[in-house]
């Protein structure tokens, strides 16, 4: 029978069988194991693999800090933007994220996220391409808030892929590689940027 301090004696019996003490984390568990413990060769190159597609996201953030980039490359000029016009830039692509949001996750629950995020995907990455050919700034407002609106499924996909993959563990330790991943993505969009 399981005693707890503080506690009288005829409660005692009653929850013995349900201790309300919290259990003691494993001690040979330390923060910086990427592994669980006594993962096989096969396991570990699994979850390098999967921790691999996880960096892919840092592609999303360079989409969306590369608008900002563009406009300080030569883009305000081409394009004859003045005033406010970055900001409905950057507006207009949350728009299409908060409307495509709800949408995307309701989706997830009925389509698989390997029929539903590759088309997005695909869909996003021609609309950033055809950017290129806009030559006015009401053109690149529809492609910004069609951008927004495909890649609105991306992140809650994402998570909802971590948390089918991993184990409970192992969650904590990937979404935090995904938020690493995305402010990658803007630091690295500003090198490339002075690069080219």
């Amino acid at each position: 029978m399981v005693t707890f301090k503080n506690q009288p004696d005829s409660e005692q019996s009653v929850m013995a069988t349900e201790p309300l003490a919290v259990k003691e984390p494993d001690s040979t568990r330390l923060w910086w194991h990427w592994h669980e413990p006594g993962a096989s060769k096969e396991e570990k190159w699994l979850i390098f693999k999967l921790d691999a597609a996880i960096l892919t996201y840092t592609c999303l953030y360079l989409d969306q800090t590369n608008i900002t980039n563009a406009y300080v490359s030569g883009m305000k000029e081409d394009l004859n933007l003045h005033g406010n016009e970055l900001n409905w830039l950057t507006t207009y692509f949350n728009i299409g994220i908060i409307i495509g949001a709800p949408f995307s996750t309701i989706m997830l629950t009925f389509i698989k996220p390997r029929w539903w995020i590759p088309p997005c995907t695909m869909a996003w990455s021609l609309l950033v391409l055809g950017m290129h050919k806009a030559e006015t700034v009401k053109t690149l407002y529809i492609l910004r808030f069609f951008t927004g609106l495909c890649e609105s499924g991306t992140m809650p996909g994402s998570f909802y892929i971590i948390g089918s993959w991993y184990r409970k563990s192992e969650i904590s330790r990937r979404t935090t590689l995904f938020w690493f991943s995305s402010v990658g993505g803007q630091m690295l969009s500003g090198y490339i940027q002075a690069g080219m």
